[in-house]
């Protein structure tokens, strides 16, 4: 599709029972009529895979806390 202008929100809110997060994603783009359901179609196929990217993101850096948290601890005794 041809170029268009985006305009994208994330809005991350816990669930309050376990340790999951409820991920918003709003997008509004401008192009031009013979391109809206490429762009529509592309996008979303790529808020999916930028929803795990950032899950395995998060659970990497979690694994790096916890991992350091162990270090500190085994340190201190």
């Amino acid at each position: 599709p041809a170029p268009m202008r985006y305009g994208g929100t994330m809005h991350l809110l816990p669930i309050v029972d376990g340790t999951r997060t409820f991920i918003e994603w709003s997008v509004t783009f401008d192009s031009s009529p013979d391109d809206v359901e490429p762009w529509r179609g592309l996008l979303l196929t790529m808020i999916p895979a930028c929803t795990d990217s950032l899950r395995n993101a998060l659970a990497k850096r979690a694994e790096r806390e916890t991992h350091s948290d162990e270090q500190d601890h085994v340190s201190r005794h």
